[in-house]
């Protein structure tokens, strides 16, 4: 299924080496954060997976007026 026959419900995911390349941080530190339930992500077995919207509005609520 290519992403245009994907149902519009359904989110796009991509693992923390994705996440890490977007924001600039480590994967290792996304994993951590994964792990302290402190970053929205789906965790399927052993694999954990991100929504890059539900990533996004993640970082948006975290962001601080300077």
């Amino acid at each position: 299924m290519s992403d245009l026959e994907r149902p519009i419900c359904f989110p796009k995911l991509v693992d923390a080496a994705v996440i890490a390349e977007l924001i600039g941080w480590s994967r290792k530190h996304i994993y951590d954060l994964a792990k302290r339930g402190r970053i929205p992500h789906y965790r399927v077995g052993s694999s954990i997976k991100f929504d890059l919207i539900k990533v996004k509005a993640w970082l948006d609520d975290h962001e601080v007026a300077a």
